[in-house]
C-alpha cells in the first residue's frame, strides 16, 4: 500500500512540473538559421514563429531566399522539440513518456 501512495505521490509531482513547464513553453525563444545566417527564425516553445530576420543581400532570388526561410524555421523548430524533449525525460526520470 505505501508502494502505491508513494506512486501516486510521484505521479501528482511529475504533473504538477508538466503543468509549470507547459505555462514557460510561451517564454522559451529557440533561434534556426540557414545559408550562414543569412536567415534567422526565432520560434517559442509553443512552435510559434516569433519573428524572422533577413540578411538584404538574400533578397535577390526569391526562389533561393523561400528555401533559407523554410530551412532556417525548421532548424529552430527541431531545436525546440529537442529542448521539450529533455526537460520532459527530465520531468519523468528519464523515462521516455510520449508526450
Amino acid at each position: 500500500m505505501k508502494d502505491m501512495m508513494s506512486m501516486v505521490k510521484q505521479a501528482q509531482q511529475m504533473k504538477s512540473k508538466m503543468e509549470e513547464m507547459q505555462a514557460q513553453l510561451a517564454t522559451i525563444e529557440m533561434e534556426g538559421s540557414a545559408g550562414g545566417d543569412m536567415v534567422k527564425a526565432i520560434v517559442n516553445g509553443e512552435n510559434r514563429v516569433l519573428r524572422v530576420q533577413i540578411d538584404p543581400s538574400a533578397t535577390a532570388d526569391v526562389e533561393t531566399l523561400e528555401d533559407l526561410i523554410t530551412v532556417a524555421v525548421n532548424d529552430a523548430l527541431t531545436k525546440v522539440k529537442l529542448y521539450v524533449s529533455g526537460e520532459m525525460k527530465k520531468i519523468s526520470g528519464g523515462m521516455d513518456l510520449p508526450f
